[in-house]
């Protein structure tokens, strides 16, 4: 329910300049072809967490009040890092989407780390009134030093996959919004050039990161639907239907390959 929940928000937003209506039923099926995604609520929660927030700032480019979203985007990371301390290095990257976004001021860098420091506030302050054992204390602490333990991540055949899937998605989409007009609108090119820029900032992460891989990777599952959708609504050509069939080829290799290994 959560990923369908995360899929319906991708669904709500404007990425190109006509409507693709299939771009959260795909998010759907990269989540679906990942075994990991059964039963594990925390990779399931921070996706939606993590989708939520990226909604509420796209939100801030056409809104003339974006001080109070600011302040909710970077509330909704600071909820996230009680679900994963990883969290907290989406933080580079929620700051740069103030740059893409044009809505970095003064007001808007307190908004942001009030929003950030709020679940921080109500969550250990609620712990210091009512028990004072510390117990959230040691897990933040613990979590954001085990968090910046550089690793790599990279290190199977069914990461290696993965990390193929990522970038036969990531690259040809560079290349064609750098050789393209399409979309149009400056609103839209900007949110798309953010877009590539979080994924390819994402996948940087699983390979230094290698204990929270596969969080990173299911937070970059919606700017790989985004982006393959970008790939296959475009002109068609036989070269891109090759490419669909080559793309699908590798998800039911990221379906099946940890059968294998299983066995």
């Amino acid at each position: 329910m959560l990923y369908a929940i995360s899929a319906v928000l991708i669904s709500a937003q404007t990425f190109f300049d006509r409507q693709v209506r299939w771009v959260g039923a795909l998010y759907l099926c990269m989540v679906a072809v990942l075994s990991t995604a059964n039963g594990n609520s925390t990779l399931a929660l921070s996706s939606l967490l993590f989708v939520s927030s990226c909604v509420v700032m796209f939100i801030c480019q056409h809104c003339a009040n974006h001080v109070g979203l600011l302040y909710t985007a970077f509330m909704i990371l600071g909820f996230m890092v009680f679900v994963t301390p990883y969290a907290l290095l989406l933080l580079p990257l929620y700051l740069l989407f103030c740059f893409f976004a044009n809505v970095f001021s003064p007001r808007g860098i307190v908004a942001s780390l009030l929003g950030l420091a709020t679940p921080f506030w109500l969550i250990l302050g609620t712990e210091y009134v009512l028990s004072g054992n510390g117990a959230l204390t040691d897990y933040i602490t613990t979590g954001i030093a085990t968090s910046f333990t550089l690793s790599f991540g990279c290190n199977t055949l069914h990461s290696f996959i993965l990390m193929a899937f990522a970038l036969l998605l990531l690259l040809p989409a560079m290349t064609t919004f750098m050789g393209s007009a399409y979309p149009a609108k400056p609103l839209l090119r900007r949110r798309l050039l953010f877009i590539m820029v979080a994924d390819a900032y994402l996948l940087m992460l699983c390979c230094l990161a290698g204990d929270g891989f596969m969080l990173f990777y299911f937070w970059q599952l919606p700017c790989l639907a985004v982006l393959a959708s970008y790939l296959f609504s475009g002109k068609e050509s036989k070269l891109m239907n090759i490419y669909f069939v080559l793309i699908n080829i590798i998800m039911v290799a990221i379906a099946t390959v940890p059968l294998w290994l299983k066995q």
